[in-house]
């Protein structure tokens, strides 16, 4: 996906919360900090202010949905074009759950870009989850570990590596 072809409302939607400095990378013209918001649309995915170049930080909270992966694909997408493969921190400490429709969106879009992640850290997360991770894991080009809560620091040392 190209930023020039992205309507203004879409990437209005697009935008709420990243970062002023990490929305300067993807958008071709200064955008005011006071124009970036917190969560991504409606999303329970938030783009943490450490996110820079192929480093993404990313937060999910309460209940992910299906509808959250339609504007976090797009998100991603942008950043992949312009960085390449990318390094992605996912801090899961106040993630709830999932719907298996997200579940499928997940799993689509991990596939579906297999060869665009370096390295994928998982912080913080459930037991479940660290199932979920080793199950997959085989499909993907990408080095992917789970951390447990308060190793935030090491993943990210790990990912920079």
């Amino acid at each position: 996906m190209v930023i020039s072809k992205i309507t203004k409302d879409k990437f209005d939607l697009l935008i709420e919360g990243v970062s002023a400095k990490h929305l300067a990378m993807l958008h071709p013209t200064p955008i005011e900090p006071a124009e970036v918001r917190k969560p991504i649309g409606l999303s329970m995915f938030q783009v943490l202010e450490e996110s820079s170049g192929n480093f993404i930080a990313l937060k999910a909270m309460g209940k992910i949905t299906a509808k959250d992966y339609d504007t976090l694909v797009p998100y991603l997408e942008m950043a992949i074009d312009r960085e390449g493969p990318l390094c992605l921190f996912c801090d899961m400490s106040e993630f709830s759950g999932m719907e298996i429709a997200a579940m499928w969106c997940d799993l689509k879009f991990g596939i579906g870009h297999s060869r665009d992640f370096h390295r994928l850290a998982v912080v913080g997360g459930r037991k479940w989850m660290e199932w979920c991770v080793k199950l997959t894991a085989p499909l993907f080009k990408a080095e992917i570990i789970c951390f447990g809560p308060g190793q935030a620091e090491e993943a990210r040392t790990w990912l920079s590596n």
